[in-house]
């Protein structure tokens, strides 16, 4: 079922320091968080991929708010979003418990995915990820978020990002 816990709000950047100052001035954001990942796969259109990218986030209520800024690497679908619209929304996010089980339903409704992959954390949790080539029926893509940590999946709310980064260090405060 989509919706567990936090919907997540993808705006790709062109560049991270500038949009970190615009968001926080524009939406009154003075929390900003990062993870702290040790391993990243990624496969794009059936291939895998190599990116370096930063990314950022903040949550209010259950909304997170994620800026993502290519710096580069393979062809990806942040990198063509940016080559094609410039900056913007990229897509929605939605927390699953049943990653396997949203993907295939979608496939039954026609949608692909074009990118997923996986991110896995200094101190263990894990995060699958799925891109639906939704852009033509929505205007905007649809990724999927499952996170595990000890095997259990849980969203990403604020309180949940505030414990990870005060206990285990897999999600960093950024200074601004």
């Amino acid at each position: 079922m989509l919706g567990l816990g936090t919907m997540q709000v993808g705006i790709i950047v062109k560049d991270m320091n500038s949009a970190l100052d615009k968001y926080s001035k524009s939406f009154n954001i003075k929390n900003w968080m990062k993870g702290n990942f040790i391993e990243e796969e990624y496969i794009y259109k059936g291939k895998s991929i190599k990116i370096d990218f930063t990314m950022a986030y903040s949550i209010r209520k259950r909304l997170m708010i994620e800026l993502l800024e290519v710096k580069k690497g393979d062809e990806n679908v942040f990198s063509h979003f940016l080559d094609e619209h410039g900056e913007g929304i990229h897509h929605l996010g939605y927390y699953v418990r049943n990653f396997e089980k949203e993907i295939e339903k979608y496939k039954t409704m026609g949608i692909d995915v074009i990118q997923h992959g996986c991110i896995k954390s200094l101190k263990g949790s894990i995060t699958r990820i799925a891109i639906l080539d939704t852009e033509a029926l929505y205007g905007y893509a649809i990724e999927l978020l499952e996170t595990r940590i000890l095997g259990i999946p849980i969203g990403q709310s604020a309180f949940i990002l505030y414990i990870m980064a005060r206990l285990t260090g897999d999600v960093e405060r950024i200074k601004l």
